[in-house]
């Protein structure tokens, strides 16, 4: 685990696959959702790292600091600091990170029109319960966003 400290915060990080050309950057706040897909990510054999965070605020901070663009990015809605939607704003209005596709994924039904404004995903999905789930949406995911 790899922990840089900003004046105001502290960005922390885990790095699964460091030979990995691009990075594939996910936010989520829940432990279980976490450990769930890191263990799809493992079992995919990707070859990709995977770097977390667990609230938007420290994803935003990563993003600062002109890491290499992600191959993509999985963002939760409901997080700690700044939220999935003002995240996912951050993304699009950011020059580095225009092109770069991004699953938003929620235990809600449904995304709220109203908070992403004019800001949309590539994709949209409900929170799987369960790792065999998880892996189905990774390998769909590697499948279709990592040509």
């Amino acid at each position: 685990m790899l922990t840089f400290a900003t004046p105001h915060h502290k960005i922390s990080y885990v790095i699964e696959n460091i030979l990995a050309e691009t990075p594939i950057l996910f936010i989520e706040e829940n432990r279980f959702d976490v450990a769930l897909i890191k263990a799809a990510f493992k079992k995919a054999e990707i070859g990709h790292p995977l770097v977390h965070f667990f609230n938007g605020t420290d994803a935003i901070a990563y993003l600062n600091l002109d890491p290499p663009v992600p191959a993509f990015i999985i963002l939760d809605i409901n997080l700690q600091g700044k939220n999935g939607y003002e995240l996912l704003r951050f993304i699009r209005t950011n020059v580095r990170l225009l092109n770069t596709k991004v699953l938003l994924f929620s235990a809600e039904e449904r995304p709220d029109e109203a908070k992403m404004g004019k800001y949309r995903p590539d994709s949209y999905i409900i929170k799987p319960r369960n790792f065999d789930d998880y892996q189905i949406i990774v390998n769909s995911l590697c499948e279709q966003w990592l040509k």
